[in-house]
């Protein structure tokens, strides 16, 4: 049997890093706030993560799932853009 290395594709380690950090902040959350995401694209938030990281290179990947995860709070209705 030989040994075959396989890529993973990009970005997935990414997307699912994501999805951890969003269900932690979700279980510490209450009401609403606990179903933030609960319909999340995996490719619309690599997509989304992208075009985060090209804004702001500098951001950390925990600044950046936070920021994701308002961005659905926001899209979802369940928090309003004004608020932090």
């Amino acid at each position: 049997m030989r040994f075959v290395r396989q890529e993973r594709p990009p970005g997935k380690a990414n997307v699912l890093g994501l999805g951890r950090r969003i269900t932690g902040s979700n279980a510490y959350a209450a009401g609403r706030d606990r179903l933030v995401g609960e319909h999340w694209d995996p490719n619309s938030t690599l997509l989304w993560l992208e075009n985060y990281c090209s804004k702001d290179p500098l951001a950390t990947f925990f600044t950046a799932a936070d920021d994701f995860r308002r961005a659905l709070a926001i899209k979802e209705g369940v928090q309003r853009k004004d608020t932090p």
